[in-house]
């Protein structure tokens, strides 16, 4: 066969290169005959020189390092990436890539309703720049739309849109086969959009979900997950699903960096951004998250939940607001073996206006900024936590050896308290810094912060515009040089270093400019749903050049 070389070729604005063998093959919905896929025409006759019609059956003749190049248009069907299709798999150094026109340019909507309109089972291939849909528009489907399974590495699903259309069974999946053994490692979810997998009043659809596996070394390791943007998912933005019962090995080693997760819809319906159930070593790092309410399952309405068995969690330098709970550690009411989430490290986010505001007609949350129940060797340090409309840290009876040190908490609901320690012998606390709404902040249960905290603060932080949430601290606030040099803690959120004698909080910069003056009251914790992605929100190829610098300099750690 004439390949049609492209080795060694920048390709404009696309910044990838191929190696020198590989080849560019087509496809093109518009085509009525499947040709030998060499040519961006249609072919006059089966395996003559033109594009291939079905992307399925053309696979076979990629090799290590070729692209699959998907002419704009819709694809009324499914692309099957396994040994039965005969796709062949890449390598590290070459993989296949399939490449889209461009998200909303080429769709992929597949034709069987029952089944995701994506299923990968070999390594090494890439999809991108095209949207990935599930179904015709029917009602019942809920196949969903991308599938990563079986034991393969090096998945890469990059710049697409994967639009459940308000129906799909999910967005991206990644299981297992062979009763739990077979299941995929080393995938990366970068620059995607997934949204509206809505299922009301039945089961789960997340937008991102990870199966667990039988056994440890069978299981879902080492994915990232960058650059995500997630709403409108009938469950969490992100699930690392763990079993209620214990058995079974949930995800290891998983990053999700840089996100944005959000309830859209004013119905009791997107549960958490993220659900980490038994997972190993997590990061949550760098996102934006907000808006989530209780709902018939999910009663804590919880932003970021940390429960089960889970171990060595990090939640760092992320922004989290309006949740019914903004953060929540604890065993969960549902999970059976006498386990709980032990090694998890809060540091260096800002939390705020947690609501007890419900979704739709649905109860609303307990509005704390952080919880803390069954839990062991939690570490609580440097966030800064306003405005909750219930206690701003709560840690209850059951949570043992928590460290609390170099907090910001300030504002609490009228009748909540900006800490609660229940048992204060489990916690160690100094240096934080807690002040109410409108005076001084309040511990419960304690008449004398000191008591509990010697080192702590109760004043005013003097932020630069607290309901405006410019946590910035001005030129002369008492958070200025009052915390205590740790290791966990060697710069900001923003990436600034923090010296020995660093700022309480999340921000270690000083503005020099003095706030308003206006009287400090309690924020709004009523969160409305969005009919949109706001400003910033949006995956970064999809930003204008001034956005994207504006990111940059935002994430810049």
């Amino acid at each position: 066969m004439n390949l049609l070389k492209v080795g060694g070729c920048l390709m404009a604005g696309l910044l990838l290169t191929q190696p020198v063998n590989a080849a560019t093959y087509y496809a093109d919905a518009a085509c009525a005959v499947q040709g030998d896929g060499t040519s961006t025409d249609c072919a006059s006759g089966t395996g003559e020189a033109g594009a291939f019609a079905l992307i399925t059956e053309g696979l076979a003749e990629l090799e290590p390092g070729d692209v699959l190049q998907l002419a704009a248009g819709t694809y009324d069907q499914r692309i099957v990436i396994q040994v039965d299709t005969n796709a062949p798999e890449g390598t590290e150094d070459d993989p296949i890539v399939i490449r889209g026109a461009g998200t909303g340019q080429t769709i992929v909507r597949g034709d069987n309703l029952d089944e995701p309109t994506v299923l990968i089972d070999r390594s090494y291939w890439t999809l991108e720049e095209l949207t990935v849909q599930n179904g015709e528009g029917d009602e019942l489907a809920e196949g969903g739309c991308i599938k990563v399974r079986d034991q393969i590495s090096g998945v890469v699903l990059r710049k697409l849109v994967v639009d459940g259309q308000g129906k799909s069974g999910g967005g991206i999946k990644l299981s297992c086969l062979f009763d739990f053994t077979a299941c995929p490692q080393g995938t990366l979810i970068e620059d995607v959009l997934s949204h509206d997998h809505l299922r009301p009043d039945r089961e789960d659809a997340h937008c991102v979900s990870l199966n667990w596996a039988s056994r440890e070394e069978y299981g879902i390791a080492d994915t990232v997950i960058r650059r995500m943007t997630a709403w409108g998912c009938s469950g969490d933005g992100v699930q690392i699903i763990g079993r209620d019962d214990g058995q079974g090995v949930s995800a290891i080693n998983t990053l999700i960096e840089d996100s944005t997760f959000y309830r859209k819809y004013d119905i009791a319906d997107e549960e958490n951004a993220i659900d980490v159930k038994s997972a190993r070593g997590v990061i949550i790092r760098g996102n934006t998250m907000h808006g989530f309410r209780p709902t018939p399952t999910s009663s804590t309405g919880t932003v970021i939940m940390v429960h089960y068995a889970s171990r060595d969690v990090v939640i760092e330098n992320n922004i989290i607001y309006g949740g019914g709970q903004n953060i929540r550690v604890a065993k969960g009411a549902v999970y059976e073996p006498d386990d709980h989430p032990q090694n998890v490290i809060i540091r260096n986010n800002i939390i705020y206006n947690a609501t007890k505001v419900g979704a739709g007609n649905h109860r609303g949350g307990i509005g704390n900024g952080i919880t803390i129940a069954e839990a062991t060797n939690i570490k609580l340090l440097h966030n800064t936590v306003v405005d909750s409309e219930g206690t701003g840290i709560e840690i209850n009876q059951s949570a043992t050896d928590v460290l609390l040190r170099g907090n910001l908490v300030v504002g609490s609901g009228a009748d909540d308290h900006e800490l609660s320690l229940s048992n204060s012998g489990n916690v160690t606390a100094s240096h934080n810094l807690i002040w109410g709404n409108d005076g001084p902040g309040t511990v419960k249960g304690v008449a004398d912060l000191s008591s509990v905290c010697p080192t702590c603060l109760n004043a005013d932080p003097i932020f630069v515009d607290r309901e405006g949430h410019d946590f910035h601290l001005v030129a002369g606030s008492p958070a200025i040089d009052a915390g205590e040099s740790m290791d966990e803690v060697v710069t900001d959120q923003e990436g600034t270093v923090r010296d020995e004698t660093p700022n309480l909080g999340a921000l270690e910069s000083v503005s020099s400019v003095p706030p308003e003056p206006v009287t400090s009251s309690k924020g709004g914790g009523c969160i409305t749903a969005h009919s949109g992605a706001p400003t910033g929100h949006l995956p970064v190829w999809m930003l204008t050049a001034s956005a994207f610098a504006w990111l940059i300099r935002r994430r810049r750690r």
